[in-house]
């Protein structure tokens, strides 16, 4: 994690304010005053270099893309990996629960497809069109086509959490208790401190009931059952 903010530091924050980014490793609006009259006509812009183009696609986008491809291809081979222990470790007449198995791990490789491929429609066409302009020096991109490849990479961000759910039960059920779309009715219900005061006085008076031995602790029914016996080997009546 502190990696990741270091890195995301070193590409954006420092050259920005440092002006690696311009033509003329300048910093941006640097000049402007705040008591300048001609405010109207000023436009700010992000500006770029080749050098600072190159490093910022590769450092941020093609080279996580790469190592991001490396660590999905390993798990989906161990996954793969595990399905045929499954299938070569499974009878015949079990068939039933390593099929649910596979289909867990099946479900789980899509998910991560899933996930990955969105990233990169996401945002491949955005750094593919920030590479293009700073090679071609173009410090003045297409406002339009600017924004439209950098909002569809804002985009993954939004749907992911639709992505998640859709594909995998646990999240779809982690939601729903999140949201609380599901009521508490499901719920055990628990013993409260009155009512097990009041199954153990009628335990220690005659007997236990079949519907309070459901819910007595083991080792206190253990220890009433030798109570009651010792009672009854004192003559005490029932």
């Amino acid at each position: 994690m502190i990696a990741i903010w270091a890195l995301s530091l070193a590409v954006s924050f420092v050259p920005i304010h440092m002006g690696w980014n311009t033509v003329d490793y300048r910093v941006q609006h640097l000049d402007w005053g705040m008591g300048d009259e001609d405010k109207e006509d000023r436009y700010c812009q992000f500006e770029w270099n080749n050098n600072y183009v190159l490093f910022y696609a590769f450092s941020s986008f093609y080279l996580p893309l790469l190592v991001m491809c490396g660590m999905y291809l390993c798990i989906f081979r161990v996954a793969r990996e595990q399905v045929r222990r499954i299938r070569a470790a499974t009878p015949s007449f079990a068939r039933t629960a390593s099929t649910a198995a596979i289909a867990r791990e099946h479900k789980a490789t899509v998910t991560l497809a899933a996930v990955l491929g969105a990233f990169v429609i996401c945002w491949f066409p955005y750094f593919t069109f920030f590479t293009c302009m700073g090679i071609k020096e173009k410090t003045n991109p297409p406002n339009t086509l600017h924004s439209v490849v950098l909002w569809l990479g804002y985009f993954n961000s939004a749907i992911n959490p639709i992505l998640y759910p859709a594909l995998n039960r646990d999240f779809q059920r982690a939601y729903g208790e999140l949201l609380r779309c599901r009521g508490s009715s499901r719920r055990k219900p628990q013993l409260t401190h009155a009512t097990v005061h009041k199954r153990l006085t009628f335990t220690n008076g005659q007997r236990v009931s079949q519907q309070s031995e459901e819910h007595i602790d083991p080792v206190k029914k253990e220890m009433e059952v030798k109570s009651l016996t010792l009672h009854d080997r004192n003559g005490i009546p029932d």
